[in-house]
C-alpha cells in the first residue's frame, strides 16, 4: 500500500486546522447573554487565529516548493473596495460599532486566507467536506430535537438546531441541500464512502427541512435543487422538447400553474407574516428614497425604520390591514433592500457586483467547486425573504463561496514572497490582537447575563450600577440600552435614562424606548416632550394600546380634560390584536377615569 507523502499529510494538517473555523457555526453559550449569537462571534475570533497560522504554513510550503504566484482578480478588487466602503460607512454614518468593524476585519482575513488555500485542490475538497459535515451535524441535531432527545433554543419551536429559531436554521440547511444533491448527481467524482455520507446528510436534511416551517427555506431549497436537476438533465430536456413540443408545452404550463398555486398557498398559510413583511419592504423602500446615495448607515436600520414607519402612519394613508400587521423589526427580511437602505446606492451596487462576479465564477467552475453555484443560488433566494447576512453562519458560508469563485479568474500577479510577508506581518498578529482585544467584551456579556436576571427580578439599582461598568462594551446592544435606561428611570436619574434610551432609539424600532422617555420627561415636568414621545411611540406601532394609555394618563394628571376624554375614547375604541388581562385592565381603568370626570368624583392618581 502506498503511503501518503509528507506534502499530502502537510496539506491535510493545514486543511484540518483551517476547518476549525466551521466550529463557529454550532457554537452556543449559556453563560453569555444572547449566547446563541455572541458565542459565535467570540468563537470566530478564537478559531481565526488557528486559521491564520494554517494559512501561514501553507504559504511557506508553497514558497519552498516554488509554486506559481497568486493573482489578484476582479472579484478580489470588488471585495477590497466593498470592505473599505463598509468600514467608512459604518464609522462615519452608521453606528461606529466596534464589533461590526472587527467582524468585517475577521471576514476579510477569512476571505483572503481561503483565496490562498484554494490554490490547493486537496485543501478545497477537505474544507468543502467540513462545511457539509457541519450541515450534517445541524440536520442530525434537528432530527434529535424533533424526537425530544435534545432541547431546542426557542420555547415555541421544537426544531432549531443551534440557531435561535427555525427560520434561519431551515435557511442554512436549504443552502447546503443543492450542493449535496449536485455531488450525488455527479457521483463519479466521489469515493463510495463520501457518496454514502453525502446521501445520508442530504436525506436527513430533506427529513428535517419541512419541520422548520420556513417558507423561504423551502423555496430556496426547491429552486436550488431544481436548478441542479435542470443543469444535470439539460440535454435530455432539450431532446424531449424538440421531439415532443406539444407535450413539453403542456408540462411547462402545468409546472408554472403548480408554482403559482404553491406560492399562493404559502402566502395564505401565514398571511399575517407575509403582509407584515410586505409592509416592512414598503417602508424600507421609503428609507432608500430618503437616503439614496450612502444610506442611513450600517447598523442604523432598525432605528431608521422606526422613524420611517411612524412617518408612514402619520400620513394616514395606510390600510387597516397594515395597522394590524405592523411590528418593530430589527431586519428588513430582504437583504437587498436592507443593504440599499443602510449602504445606499453605492453599497447596493458593490454588493450586486460581488454577487454577479461570484455567480459567474462559480458557474464556470461548477464541476471543480462541487456545485457551490447552486448553494449560492439558494442563499441569494433565501436572502430575498429573510436576514441571513445578519448571522455569522451565513456570512461564513457566503464568503467561502465567494472565495471559491475566483479560482480560475485571470488577474494581477502577486509575488509569493510579498504575500507571505504581508500575511505574517498583518493577518497573523491582527487576528491575535483582535482575539485578545475582545476578551473584556466577552466578560461584559457574561456580566450582562447576570444583570439581565437581576432586571427580571426588578433589582433596578443593582442593574444600573453594574450596567454603568459594562456600558462601554455593550452600548451597541438595544436590549442592554433599554434595560439600563429603564433601570435608571426607576432610580430617579431621568436625564441619564433619557440619554441612554435615545441611543437605543438609534438602533431599535421598539416603541417602548419612547414610552419610558415620555415617562422621564413627565417626571421632569416637560409635558410637551412627554406627549411627543407617547405619540411617536404610538405611530411607530399603532396596534399597541399602551402608548395611548400613557397619553391619556398624562392628560389626566396635567388637568387637560378635553384631551383626556378624546384619548380615553381612543383607548376604549381600540381593537387590539390579542385581548389579554393587561388590555382589559387598561380599558377598565380608562373607563373609570371617564366616569370620574363625568361625576366629578376624581380619585388621586
Amino acid at each position: 500500500m502506498k503511503l501518503p507523502s509528507c506534502f499530502s499529510l502537510t496539506e491535510w494538517g493545514i486543511a484540518l486546522a483551517a476547518s476549525t473555523v466551521f466550529l463557529t457555526i454550532p457554537a452556543v453559550s449559556s453563560v453569555l447573554q444572547n449566547g446563541l449569537v455572541t458565542a459565535k462571534y467570540f468563537e470566530l475570533l478564537r478559531w481565526s487565529v488557528a486559521f491564520a497560522v494554517a494559512v501561514t504554513v501553507h504559504l511557506c510550503v508553497r514558497l519552498k516548493r516554488r509554486q506559481p504566484d497568486g493573482r489578484l482578480t476582479v472579484t478580489d478588487g470588488i471585495v477590497v473596495i466593498g470592505t473599505c466602503y463598509y468600514v467608512l460607512n459604518t464609522w462615519q454614518i452608521g453606528t461606529a460599532d466596534p464589533m461590526r468593524l472587527i467582524f468585517a476585519a475577521t471576514l476579510t482575513v477569512w476571505y483572503a486566507g481561503l483565496r490562498i488555500l484554494f490554490s490547493s485542490e486537496r485543501i478545497f475538497r477537505i474544507l468543502s467536506f467540513a462545511l457539509l459535515a457541519t450541515a450534517g451535524y445541524e440536520a442530525v441535531l434537528g432530527l434529535v430535537q424533533s424526537y425530544g432527545g435534545a432541547g431546542s433554543n426557542h420555547a415555541l419551536y421544537a426544531v432549531t438546531g443551534t440557531f435561535y429559531n427555525p427560520g434561519p436554521y431551515g435557511g442554512f440547511l436549504a443552502v447546503c441541500c443543492p450542493v449535496l444533491l449536485y455531488r450525488l448527481w455527479n457521483r463519479h467524482s466521489m469515493s463510495p464512502l463520501l457518496f454514502w455520507i453525502s446521501g445520508a446528510v442530504f436525506f436527513t436534511i430533506l427529513t428535517v427541512l419541512p419541520m422548520t416551517m420556513s417558507r423561504a427555506a423551502w423555496l430556496a431549497a426547491a429552486i436550488g435543487c431544481g436548478a441542479v436537476c435542470i443543469a444535470g438533465a439539460g440535454p435530455a430536456i432539450r431532446t424531449f422538447a424538440d421531439r415532443h413540443r406539444t407535450r413539453f408545452r403542456i408540462l411547462s404550463a402545468i409546472g408554472i400553474a403548480a408554482v403559482i398555486a404553491a406560492a399562493a398557498t404559502l402566502y395564505l398559510w401565514k398571511r399575517d407574516s407575509a403582509d407584515g413583511r410586505i409592509l416592512i419592504w414598503k417602508n424600507t423602500a421609503r428609507m432608500i428614497g430618503i437616503h439614496p446615495l450612502a444610506g442611513c448607515g450600517f447598523g442604523h436600520f432598525a432605528g431608521a425604520y422606526g422613524e420611517s414607519q411612524a412617518d408612514y402612519f402619520a400620513e394616514n394613508r395606510h390600510s387597516v390591514r397594515e395597522t394590524f400587521v405592523a411590528g418593530n423589526p430589527d431586519d428588513a427580511f430582504n437583504e437587498y433592500l436592507q443593504i440599499g437602505a443602510e449602504g445606499g446606492i453605492i453599497g447596493g451596487i458593490l454588493f450586486l457586483a460581488a454577487v454577479c462576479a461570484g455567480l459567474r465564477g462559480l458557474w464556470r467552475q461548477r464541476e471543480t467547486t462541487g456545485g457551490l453555484f447552486f448553494g449560492a443560488v439558494s442563499l441569494l433566494l433565501f436572502a430575498a425573504a429573510s436576514y441571513p447576512f445578519s448571522l455569522t453562519e451565513f456570512l461564513l458560508v457566503g464568503v467561502f463561496m465567494l472565495a471559491a469563485s475566483g479560482g480560475r479568474q485571470s488577474g494581477l500577479r502577486i509575488d509569493s514572497r510579498l504575500t507571505v510577508t504581508l500575511w505574517i506581518l498583518v493577518a497573523v498578529p491582527g487576528t491575535i490582537f483582535l482575539y485578545l482585544h475582545e476578551r473584556p467584551r466577552k466578560n461584559a456579556y457574561r456580566e450582562w447575563r447576570t444583570d439581565h436576571l437581576m432586571y427580571t427580578m426588578k433589582l433596578y439599582e443593582q442593574v444600573a450600577e453594574s450596567a454603568a461598568k459594562q456600558y462601554a462594551y455593550l452600548k451597541q446592544e438595544p436590549i442592554f440600552l433599554y434595560e439600563y435606561g429603564h433601570s435608571l428611570h426607576f432610580t430617579g436619574d431621568y436625564r441619564l435614562s433619557n440619554r441612554i434610551l435615545a441611543e437605543g432609539i438609534a438602533v431599535s424600532s421598539d416603541p417602548m424606548f419612547r414610552n419610558i422617555m415620555g415617562n422621564n420627561y413627565k417626571a421632569l415636568g416637560d409635558h410637551t416632550a412627554a406627549e411627543n414621545c407617547y405619540r411617536q411611540a404610538y405611530l411607530t406601532e399603532p396596534n399597541r394600546i399602551y402608548p395611548l394609555y400613557l397619553l391619556a394618563r398624562l392628560y389626566r394628571d396635567t388637568g387637560q380634560t378635553l384631551k383626556m376624554e378624546q384619548a380615553c375614547e381612543q383607548v376604549l375604541d381600540f381593537n387590539e390584536k390579542i385581548t389579554s388581562p393587561a388590555t382589559r385592565e387598561i380599558k377598565q381603568e380608562v373607563r373609570s377615569w371617564i366616569d370620574e370626570q363625568r361625576t366629578g368624583n376624581r380619585k388621586p392618581s
